[in-house]
């Protein structure tokens, strides 16, 4: 008789290799690596630090990408390969299924900025759904969207609202709304069949207040 048996490795499995780090200068980071070379390694996660103006943050855990795929797209940053910007450490961590374990931190950097809007002239802010003591609120959904996406938005007191979409350069692309609206919820629809795949920013101005919030189109 002859028995067969399945030999398997011990322990953490070792670091997988980056294939790429970076990609084109002005669009969001790209993380590639090689396939674990162990068929038993069956997912990554895929981890972030920043070092901003000298001081490291903590290891923040972005996603985790099953084999066979080997990639991430980080639309929170967008590669500068300028040593001014920030240090963007980027870890792809492989998950052994028979050991239940993950590989030992391995990261990788380069350089890149946090993806916000050029906005000219000021008053924009990065802005928090939750309503709170603010005047409105907005978010979108989904996010990312393949070509169409809702924008929804809270008014407490009536007044002139502008809703408009950006592009990555902080240009406006289309208005949306720009009217006097009453207080509540409302909603408006934003088509972007007709725009290139990439990072938008959605803005609202309601009176002397402004807020800008980022929405990713993935066609």
């Amino acid at each position: 008789d002859h028995a067969t048996y399945r030999a398997h490795y011990a322990g953490k499995p070792v670091a997988v290799t980056m294939k790429s780090l970076g990609g084109p200068v002005g669009e969001p980071v790209q993380i590639v690596w090689y396939n674990h070379v162990n068929p038993n390694v069956t997912q990554y996660e895929v981890w972030r630090k920043v070092k901003h103006n000298g001081v490291v943050g903590d290891p923040v855990l972005l996603a985790t990408v099953n084999r066979p795929d080997s990639s991430y797209t980080d639309y929170d940053y967008l590669n500068t390969g300028s040593y001014t910007d920030d240090l963007l450490y980027y870890d792809a961590r492989a998950y052994y299924s028979i050991e239940g374990s993950y590989a030992d931190p391995h990261y990788t950097a380069t350089f890149g900025e946090e993806a916000l809007p050029k906005i000219v002239g000021g008053g924009a802010e990065l802005f928090i759904a939750d309503v709170g003591e603010k005047p409105y609120s907005v978010s979108v959904s989904p996010n990312p969207f393949n070509s169409m996406a809702v924008i929804r938005f809270f008014l407490r007191e009536r007044g002139h609202v502008v809703l408009s979409v950006m592009d990555i350069l902080g240009r406006e692309v289309i208005r949306l709304i720009d009217e006097e609206k009453e207080s509540g919820e409302h909603a408006v629809f934003f088509d972007g069949s007709r725009f290139a795949s990439g990072i938008y920013f959605y803005r609202l101005q309601a009176g002397s207040l402004s807020a800008v919030k980022k929405m990713v189109l993935v066609k």
